[in-house]
């Protein structure tokens, strides 16, 4: 028995002295890139619109964002102006996909509750 310790320990530690131990890499210079909140993007949206939850996004070849809000994370009060009947003056559910350019405005809106048409954009992703 204390042969075989004796041997075990010798194989683990030519095993261990071994192996050769390889520099860390050094760390880029490269700087990361910083994000910062703008409040005023996007503009207002029109006709009273709020947007829910996002579940996807999407940057086209035009830079033109398209949002996939889920409209059904907005809450009977977020949207009363929508309620029948309306139980305030404000609003309504934006429409399944809209498309804003870069400076935040609305360019067009497809899509809505009661037979929401499915379209194909060229470039837009299939998952939506």
């Amino acid at each position: 028995m204390k042969l075989f310790s004796a041997a075990a320990l010798l194989i683990m530690t030519v095993a261990c002295d071994s192996q050769t131990s390889q520099p860390a890499p050094e760390p880029t210079s490269a700087a990361l890139p910083e994000w910062e909140v703008d409040p005023t993007w996007p503009r207002t949206l029109p006709n009273d619109w709020i947007l829910g939850d996002i579940r996807g996004l999407f940057v086209d070849e035009s830079d033109h964002l398209w949002v996939v809000p889920m409209p059904s994370s907005v809450t009977r009060q977020e949207i009363g102006a929508a309620q029948d009947p309306p139980i305030a003056d404000c609003c309504f559910p934006a429409p399944p996909v809209p498309e804003l350019d870069p400076e935040g405005n609305v360019l067009q809106a497809w899509g809505g509750m009661g037979g929401a048409t499915r379209r194909r954009v060229a470039g837009f992703p299939s998952w939506c």
